[in-house]
């Protein structure tokens, strides 16, 4: 490789360029280093600068992409290039410099190399928008960033080394604070206080005042590390906040002011409200407007409803002095009036009156500037107008004082048409307060009935005469009933022939329902019909008032009054009897209300709870179901082989054998039944004829050994008693139920005993008849149980025993109940004992109609049977063999149909099938349907324990576990008679 000479005039050079504090090279367009300094050669870890000539400046860079990066750049055609790279010193370590390039003549590039980032460092400094500064510990400044000198010429310091480097901080803060600004003695002692160490950090919020506009900043101050000394100081530019919280302040202030405002309106109110004279109330609402509202002159202008006019109530004269009854008001005046009274806003407020109403030459308006007028109402009534202005101080309106005598006005308004309201029926206090008493008595009773009652009761109280009556009306049947009356009223309802309670035809009350909102007065003297005239002349009445009770668009009823010709209906009495109404209106639609709303609440309870419980006893159902495939299979063999005992020589084992068939039919009954309590009865069970009397007496028979034997043993003395009413006729329902329930009320009565801890006591056992109902009593004198146990004791697995109890006696006992079409009520306290009623209906049971059948004999079949129970086989074939049949028995589905198949190819088939419905592998209902397929005509018997409902379609009879004889020797008949039509 030729040997690159360096440039003329380096040797002139290098003394200068070896000072430098900063690497500096030479190189040509390929990247060969020319010349370099020592600076450089140190930055690299080379010993002198002459290693460094000759190689390829790039070669330094460490990572590859930096390379391509920095080939990019220069390729690029720029004269200068900055980057900070990753250089490999001589020792293979890597060092972060940054690398100045700038090109020279005939393609060279010179470079300058600083140490690590200083420069990068610098430009960031200087780039924040924060006003930085670094100061030594005397204060002097070291370094500042371009925003802190840009922030100054912004302040029109034309000299920057005023506030440059070099200049002592603590010196600019000491002479300003010298000259008056305490802000800068605040800066300066904070800033001595980091300097010297004292504290980490300080902070101060000060105003700034530019000619543009008024600036916010925060001055913080931080310690440098001790090493190092010195501070920085950064000024935050806060004007955005500080002017929000100006905003939020003022927002504040004004709510402040509309509360107080609000607050003042509220007391003026109550002040206002307290007075009932009308004259009064005016006076009182002007001195509200002028003492509480702060407004010079107040004017109220009164409508006047007959007149349509408005007139000068109350005003202030330009003196200041009240002016009472001052003026009517006449053309442009009223004309604005009426349009403020007219406009839904109801409020006008001109801030130059003259030019607003130039037609207007009143002198007491004469210099008048800013003038507002609200308009006064009760409701949807008129009452009239307030005017008012600041004639007297010429003070400006504040928009929160407007505002405060808007919401005024509605209160005055209130006001004013209360003490109208006062004045106009101040003769009639008495009735007013019979009328707040019948409403206040009335509002604290729910019964239609009685509020009738009380609205009779009151009505009375004001015309003594008079005949009262009130009707209420039922919208189901769309008549009214006469709830109350007077004995004046009585006598009407006798010539009527009716009486209270009674319906109330609609013909005779024509105009009530197309009339039902306002009220009918019939004069009979001036020959005036009505349907009643007849009967109220009769009872010596000449006139007639009829007012109905309607709250909306909903008719409650009617009160009708039948006056003497001595006590004629004046007006005043007339809205006395319409208001009643009106308020009786509503209690009779409150009433009405919340007794829908109880029995809404009551139906939504009931069915609630009966959902709850139902979704229980469901779950009971389907898991109990589940075990009772395998409970049935374990009894077939048992009720099987009692069904044959029962035939057998031995006389002893005959008398055994029916207690024994009927233990397991009543386990088979219990298992069924919780197999599917959570249902009623089907319409298909046989009911059976039940003597109730006879049925106690073999429970307590039967479960002796457990209410007087076993307690003996633990020192316990039970004593049961019973008072059976030997009259009790029959009734339809299923004796083993029957007698599981009681044995599990027993049970519990004994469990109540023992559970109280007493030496002695008792049970009870009664029955009578109730109406309709037999009533079974279990009384005892146990524990009891607390209202709370009550109401859970019939949910399933509920259960205060413990693990000694299941939680499923009464839940099984009120599941009979419920089938046989009666209540369970159970009444206990806790330590007083409990009595539980099982109320049946007495019914007789329907007698099944008998088909007169021949009698087809059966001949001996060829049998398949199915099972993958070995018991239920074994069980199966000695009863099919009793009954003189064929047997062949397969474990298993598949074997089953292996049978099948192998006997009907060889042309012996067999004449019947009887298969399991729950087996593994092939189940029952597949075994069914591949039959079918194979011979549709073959008869088909299926075993399950699940419930005959289980069985599949197809199949001519369902048997459900275990198995009786007599059963099964039905089924095969039925199943023959099918298939074998004679």
């Amino acid at each position: 490789m030729a040997r690159r000479e360096q440039p003329k005039g380096w040797k002139g050079l290098r003394q200068f360029i070896d000072r430098l504090p900063v690497g500096f090279f030479l190189c040509d367009a390929d990247g060969i280093v020319l010349a370099a300094n020592l600076s450089l050669a140190r930055l690299l870890g080379y010993p002198d600068a002459r290693s460094l000539q000759g190689k390829r400046w790039m070669d330094w860079v460490a990572e590859e992409s930096f390379q391509q990066m920095l080939f990019r750049l220069l390729t690029e055609g720029r004269e200068e290039t900055e980057v900070l790279l990753p250089i490999r010193t001589a020792d293979g370590s890597v060092r972060w410099r940054h690398i100045a390039l700038r090109r020279a003549l005939q393609g060279r590039w010179e470079a300058v190399v600083m140490e690590g980032a200083t420069r990068w460092l610098q430009r960031a400094f200087s780039a924040l928008p924060i006003h930085l500064a670094v100061v030594a510990k005397d204060g002097t400044i070291l370094a500042v960033n371009d925003a802190w000198l840009s922030f100054a010429r912004r302040q029109g310091l034309t000299d920057l080394s005023r506030v440059g480097v070099g200049v002592n901080y603590l010196e600019v803060c000491r002479q300003a604070a010298e000259s008056g600004d305490p802000l800068a003695a605040t800066a300066l002692k904070g800033l001595q206080r980091v300097l010297r160490g004292q504290c980490p950090e300080w902070q101060l919020e000060y105003p700034c005042r530019t000619p543009q506009e008024e600036l916010w900043f925060l001055m913080w101050v931080g310690a440098l590390p001790e090493e190092i000394g010195g501070a920085v100081i950064a000024h935050f530019n806060i004007t955005d906040r500080k002017r929000l919280e100006q905003t939020l302040q003022e927002q504040y202030a004004a709510l402040h002011t509309r509360q107080q405002w609000l607050e003042t309106v509220l007391q003026l109110s109550k002040q206002i409200s307290r007075v009932a004279d009308l004259r009064q109330c005016l006076r009182a609402i002007g001195t509200c407007v002028r003492e509480g509202l702060k407004f010079d002159r107040v004017g109220i202008f009164l409508h006047d409803a007959a007149t349509d006019r408005f007139i000068g109530a109350l005003g202030v004269d330009r003196e200041g002095n009240w002016v009472e009854s001052f003026c009517v008001m006449e053309g442009t005046a009223e004309e604005a009036l009426r349009q403020l009274v007219a406009t839904p806003d109801g409020f006008l407020y001109t801030p130059d009156y003259p030019a607003t109403f130039p037609q207007v030459t009143d002198p007491e308006m004469e210099g008048v500037k800013e003038h507002a007028a609200v308009a006064l109402w009760a409701g949807e009534t008129p009452i009239g107008a307030l005017c008012v202005d600041n004639l007297l101080t010429q003070r400006p309106m504040a928009p929160e004082q407007l505002e405060a005598l808007r919401l005024f006005a509605g209160y005055a308004g209130i006001a004013i048409q209360n003490a109208r309201l006062w004045e106009e029926r101040q003769r009639r206090a008495v009735q007013l307060a019979t009328l707040n008493q019948l409403v206040h008595t009335a509002n604290q009773r729910l019964d239609p009935a009685s509020i009738a009652r009380l609205a009779v009761a009151a009505l009375s109280e004001q015309w003594a005469k008079a005949g009262i009556i009130a009707f209420l009306y039922d919208p189901t049947t769309a008549q009214f009933y006469a709830a109350a009356a007077n004995e004046a009223g009585q006598e009407v309802l006798k010539g009527l022939n009716l009486h209270l309670g009674s319906p109330f035809p609609a013909d005779k009350m024509p105009l009530l329902l197309p009339e039902r909102e306002r009220m009918k007065v019939w004069d009979f003297r001036r020959g005036e019909f009505c349907p009643l005239k007849d009967a109220m002349e009769a009872a010596g009445f000449s006139s007639f008032v009829l007012c109905p009770i309607v709250l909306g668009e909903e008719l409650l009823g009617a009160l009708c009054l039948a006056f003497p010709p001595q006590e004629p209906l004046e007006e005043e009495r007339a809205q006395f009897l319409q208001a009643t109404s009106e308020h009786l209106a509503v209690v009779l639609h409150n009433a009405h209300l919340f007794n829908r709303l109880q029995s809404a609440y009551e139906e939504l309870r009931q069915a609630q709870m009966a959902l709850l419980h139902q979704e229980r006893l469901r779950a009971l159902g389907q898991m109990a179901s589940g075990v009772a495939h395998e409970i049935n299979n374990a009894l077939v063999p048992i009720l099987a082989f009692a069904e044959l005992l029962e035939n057998s020589s031995d006389p002893d084992v005959r008398v055994a054998a029916p207690h024994v068939r009927r233990a397991v039919e009543d386990i088979v009954a219990t298992v069924r039944r919780l197999q599917a309590f959570y249902r009623p009865h089907h319409h298909d069970e046989v009911l059976e004829s039940v003597q109730v009397n006879e049925i106690v007496r073999q429970v307590i028979a039967m479960t002796r050994p457990r209410w007087y034997d076993m307690p003996q043993k633990e020192g316990i003395t039970i004593r049961l008693t019973m008072a059976l009413d030997e009259s009790l006729p029959p009734i339809a329902g299923v004796a083993s139920e029957l007698r599981e329930a009681l044995t599990n009320l027993l049970f519990n009565a004994v469990d109540a005993i023992l559970a109280k801890g007493e030496k002695q006591g008792t049970i009870a056992l009664r029955s009578y008849r109730e109406g309709g109902q037999v009533v079974v009593e279990v009384q005892d004198d146990g524990i009891g149980m607390d209202e709370e146990t009550r109401h859970r004791c019939i949910e399933p697995f509920f259960t205060t025993k413990g693990e000694q109890g299941s939680g499923l006696g009464l839940s099984i006992v009120y599941g009979i109940a419920q089938r046989h079409g009666g209540q369970l009520e159970i009444e206990s306290a806790l330590g007083q004992g409990t009595t539980v009623r099982l109320h049946l209906p007495i019914r007789t049971p329907t007698p099944i109609a008998s088909l007169e059948q021949v009698e087809l004999e059966v001949p001996s079949l060829r049998v398949l049977v199915i099972d993958d129970d070995a018991r239920v086989l074994s069980v199966l074939r000695t009863m099919l063999e009793h009954l003189g049949h064929c047997v062949v028995t397969a474990p298993s589905g598949r074997e089953g149909l292996r049978l099948f198949e192998v006997a009907l190819s060889q042309g012996d088939p067999f004449d019947l099938v009887i298969t399991d419905l729950g087996m593994p592998e092939i189940s029952g209902e597949e075994v069914v349907q591949r039959l079918k397929t194979i011979a549709p005509s073959l008869p088909l018997i299926v075993l399950t324990g699940w419930g005959r409902e289980q069985a599949p379609p197809g199949v001519e009879a369902a048997l459900s576990k275990p198995v009786r004889l007599h059963e099964l020797r039905e089924a095969i008949k039925t199943v023959w008679r099918k298939t074998h039509p004679r």
